[in-house]
């Protein structure tokens, strides 16, 4: 599938016309709308420009009338358009790209010069020691930022031999990975599991996610500048041999390619920062909905006592964070205190987390990371008392991590759903150089999947789930150990 054909195909799935309906717009026959979309076929040269144009005005004038110019800027990765003008032209500079990209793609694409700085690995056991040697060190040659395409298979690249050797030292450089996956992630739980384990496990990488299913380059991966690792698998998953090629004209034509065709792909989702999340109002309108469900890996930042949240503002300032993040944390303390009276909540929180934080005290409010005094956790605690009996519609689930392989290094990025929203949150970055601090999905089917998920779990034997009801007979049970843990805290 051509970069061009994978982006039309999917800018018509997103506006909802019909290759038909397309078809009239450009004054072409639907045959070719189709062969543009699905046979690597191109618009000719001389009507390109027109074709183009004309289907970037008709698609922002639909977008714009369904109100889906914000989720068009989340899906396609692009800047917000504010005006159906602004967005056309995102569109444009868009098709644009794919059919410069797409003009010289073909069965020549991957056809490189024969030099002496190509290099073969055979078998399992060379790609191993490749992935846990060459590899990283290819990577810590780099000077500045580290950009690199995968489109290998998840499940070949998470065998067991890689995660456990490769990047247990964080090199001291930001790396960025455009990650193809083969199909969508609401297709098997296991494959979500993978992708979250991953994430966890090289939590200094910043990872964008895409469906490239569609893509006609797979099983490679392209460090930019630096090589192009070529990989054949058999039917088992199993390497059958790797072909590193260093040479730079081959290298760079690769890479251009690639790229083009990745972003083309469908976002299912994408590393941010708090300055994304800010400037595009993601965080407030994340918490106007009243069903949610909320996984938490570190802390438990939720039902804070009000005079707390003047203090996370104080923090704030402390330390020097955005200019606009004292402001948020204000707006949120007052939405939250609406959502916890009469909102459906669902809290899923490990086992070990909420030990720790009861020792500890320590929470993650938007950017701020807070010691709570014990004084704190225990006016906390009594609040989370005070509001569970009053809305019956919040709901515990403790989950116990003790039963999950290699917990401590796979599960500490906490997930916050609205169901039609979700993010990530990356603890282990506070306070860290590199790695992204937040992931968001823009993709409607993985949410989906993740809410299916966390529903499923409240069934799993590994899941306790305490009702209102029930949290309350808790404390009441165990508030006066709780009481004797936190007296133990040495400051």
């Amino acid at each position: 599938m051509s970069a061009y054909g994978t982006l039309l195909k999917r800018l018509i799935r997103f506006s909802g016309f019909k290759m038909t309906t397309i078809a009239e717009i450009v004054g072409y026959d639907t045959s070719y709308i189709s062969k543009w979309c699905n046979k690597d076929k191109l618009p000719a040269s001389k009507s390109a420009s027109n074709v183009n144009k004309t289907i970037a005005d008709t698609l922002a004038h639909e977008i714009f009338a369904q109100n889906d110019a914000v989720h068009f800027a989340s899906e396609f990765n692009t800047a917000s358009a504010q005006t159906e003008g602004e967005l056309s032209a995102v569109i444009l500079g868009l098709l644009r790209d794919a059919y410069r990209a797409s003009l010289d793609q073909g069965s020549e694409l991957l056809k490189v010069p024969v030099s002496g700085q190509n290099r073969t690995f055979i078998g399992e056991s060379e790609a191993a020691s490749f992935f846990r040697n060459q590899l990283p060190e290819l990577i810590r040659k780099n000077n500045g930022d580290c950009d690199i395409l995968c489109s290998l298979s998840l499940c070949t690249i998470l065998k067991n031999h890689i995660p456990d050797s490769f990047g247990r030292d964080e090199p001291n450089l930001q790396i960025h990975v455009q990650m193809g996956l083969e199909g969508r992630l609401g297709d098997d739980d296991h494959y979500l599991k993978a992708v979250y384990f991953l994430i966890n496990r090289f939590s200094y990488i910043d990872f964008n996610f895409y469906d490239s299913s569609e893509l006609s380059m797979p099983n490679m991966i392209v460090i930019r500048d630096c090589a192009v690792i070529l990989c054949t698998v058999d039917a088992n998953r199993h390497f059958v041999m790797l072909n590193m090629i260093t040479e730079p004209a081959a290298v760079t034509s690769v890479y251009g390619k690639m790229r083009q065709e990745m972003i083309a792909c469908p976002m299912l989702a994408r590393s941010s920062d708090s300055k994304d999340l800010l400037m595009h109002g993601y965080r407030t309108e994340f918490y106007a909905h009243r069903t949610y469900q909320i996984f938490l890996t570190r802390g438990f930042e939720f039902l804070l006592p009000p005079e707390i949240i003047p203090r996370l503002i104080q923090k704030a300032r402390d330390l020097e964070l955005d200019p606009s993040m004292p402001q948020l944390i204000a707006q949120l303390g007052i939405t939250w205190e609406e959502i916890f009276e009469k909102g459906t909540i669902d809290f899923f929180i490990l086992k070990t987390s909420l030990l720790r934080y009861i020792s500890d005290g320590i929470i993650y409010f938007a950017d701020v990371e807070y010691k709570m005094s014990i004084e704190e956790r225990q006016k906390h605690i009594s609040y989370v008392y005070q509001i569970v009996e009053k809305n019956p519609n919040i709901t515990f689930h403790i989950i116990d991590d003790d039963q999950i392989h290699k917990a401590d290094l796979l599960v500490h990025t906490s997930i916050y759903n609205n169901m039609n929203k979700l993010f990530l949150k990356n603890t282990e970055r506070y306070g860290k150089k590199y790695g992204p601090k937040f992931y968001t999905v823009p993709d409607r089917e993985t949410i989906s999947a993740i809410t299916r998920y966390f529903n499923d779990l409240t069934n799993n034997p590994i899941c306790t789930n305490f009702t209102a009801a029930a949290a309350m007979a808790f404390f009441d049970t165990y508030g006066t150990m709780i009481q004797r843990m936190l007296s133990l805290d040495i400051q």
